[in-house]
């Protein structure tokens, strides 16, 4: 009867480990079986069972059963417990022995008997106590945005959207007719449609130039008022707004609008995109099609996409994002931001002709172009006149197998070709050297760091090292000055 009742309370116990996914039911339902089954371990390998759930529980390998199945689980416990007693009696009755009194004239049979129950009666307060506490631990909330262990929250997705969504408005520039008929009494009038986000609390809006580019250029009404152009900024909550175009550069194609609101504005938080990774997940915010509070998901296909590649000679020196999110018509301008809610690009425009082929601006690009609008009301780009090509380990061994002539070099940039009269000739830059430092790099050598540095040294002296070959062969480290030009949108 004893085992029978054991047994039917160990089964029921593996059932509510796996009705709460626990990961060993089976060790539950072998417990059971050895219970019932005569010779087949008896009750040491039914407290060996019982000890190993118990465990797994302990150690986190698995979740307990639910609130209201505990008592089940606390009687089980107290059977294995009696179970170990009654285990290690029956063994110390019957095991091999050699007669004689012990101290006190107890036999040694019956002396083993109180630590047997003394054992037993601790593992069954253990696991009572344990049980209880294990049933408070249930108890605890779990967040419902957390992500489980192992993988992304299944709404990833929607919360990045939801911390960048309110402060992401639709940007609306309103051309009215002036010279074009009234027809049937419906007022005629041009519309284009972008969108931006707000980053600032005093209501400044970042969105693309070519989203405000009719706002800009458009003439002002005329005296009789029934022609000119209006900048609309609607927002998520609904409240729409009449926006200013304050300052903008067309090679990036970044301009900045502002609106007036006395209550708080939403803002988003600007990220980094210097240390992003092909295959991050991104989300593309805006109002394509004059869809607003529309989002859009994929993953980065493209760091740093070169605008030579895409034929963008106005943009020469920008690198852009490419990404398979949808960025249609009317998302220009809106925020391209990670799974943090943070905007690491500006939604910029797409591949006509293909799927999953959009770009979008880096927001440290960005950064630089509003603080030099702040600082200067223009943003200057230098102007050194050379070529560059990026060196790294293979293409110099490439190189070298081209030109035995070429320096020992595995890193920095090489110079093909140097424009006449430019400031790199005047400071004695020649066609073949290999910039290997420059002044301000901090050991970074590369093309856009070379080109940062040069925005910051403009009109003055900049120290760059060169290695070249002289004619006998031999190398040389040479140290140059040039001053860079400026030039101005």
């Amino acid at each position: 009867m004893y085992r029978r009742l054991s047994g039917m309370l160990l089964r029921r116990a593996a059932q509510v480990g796996r009705a709460s996914g626990a990961a060993d039911v089976k060790g539950g339902e072998a417990m059971a079986g050895a219970a019932r089954r005569p010779g087949g371990g008896g009750m040491e390998d039914l407290h060996g069972k019982a000890y190993q759930i118990h465990y797994h529980w302990w150690m986190g390998k698995a979740p307990g059963p639910p609130q209201t199945q505990w008592p089940v689980v606390f009687l089980a416990s107290i059977i294995s417990g009696c179970s170990a007693a009654a285990g290690t009696m029956y063994w110390m009755d019957h095991r091999p022995q050699k007669p004689g009194p012990l101290k006190g004239g107890l036999e040694e049979t019956r002396w083993s008997w109180y630590p047997a129950l003394g054992f037993g009666a601790a593992g069954t307060a253990v696991a009572g106590v344990y049980s209880q506490a294990s049933q408070a631990r249930s108890e605890v909330p779990t967040p419902s945005n957390s992500a489980p262990s192992g993988g992304l929250s299944p709404h990833f997705i929607a919360d990045a959207a939801s911390r960048a969504a309110p402060a992401v408005v639709n940007i609306t520039v309103h051309q009215d007719g002036g010279e074009i008929p009234d027809w049937f009494g419906l007022r005629l009038q041009d519309r284009s449609s972008g969108s931006g986000f707000i980053f600032a609390d005093d209501g400044m809006i970042l969105t693309n130039f070519h989203v405000v580019a009719g706002a800009i250029t458009s003439r002002p009404p005329p005296s009789n008022g029934k022609g000119g152009t209006s900048l609309l900024v609607s927002l998520q909550d609904g409240r729409v707004f009449e926006g200013e175009v304050v300052n903008f550069d067309k090679t990036s194609d970044l301009a900045l609008v502002k609106i007036d609101c006395d209550e708080p504005l939403p803002i988003v938080k600007l990220g980094q995109s210097s240390q992003l990774r092909v295959g991050e997940w991104v989300v593309a915010l805006g109002s394509p099609y004059h869809l607003k509070n529309s989002v859009t998901a994929g993953i980065i296909s493209c760091v740093d996409r070169k605008a030579r590649e895409l034929g963008l000679a106005q943009s020469a020196g920008i690198d852009y994002i490419q990404t398979d999110a949808a960025i249609n018509q009317g998302n220009s301008g809106g925020p391209l931001v990670n799974l943090a809610g943070e905007v690491i690009g500006v939604n910029n425009m797409k591949v006509l002709s293909a799927d999953g082929v959009s770009f979008a601006i880096p927001v440290d690009t960005a950064k630089e172009v509003l603080t030099q609008l702040a600082l200067q009301g223009r943003v200057l780009r230098p102007y050194l006149g050379i070529k560059m090509l990026q060196i790294n380990p293979r293409v110099a061994s490439q190189l070298k197998k081209l030109s035995p002539t070429f320096p020992d070099v595995t890193h920095g940039i090489l110079v093909p070709e140097v424009t006449k009269g430019s400031p790199a000739e005047r400071g004695g830059v020649k066609p073949g050297d290999v910039i290997v430092g420059f002044e301000g790099g901090d050991g970074e050598v590369t093309t856009g760091r070379l080109i940062e540095m040069l925005g910051r040294y403009i009109g003055k002296n900049m120290k760059l090292r060169v290695l070249r070959r002289s004619v006998d062969g031999h190398q040389h480290l040479v140290t140059l000055y040039v001053v860079a030009s400026k030039t101005e949108e």
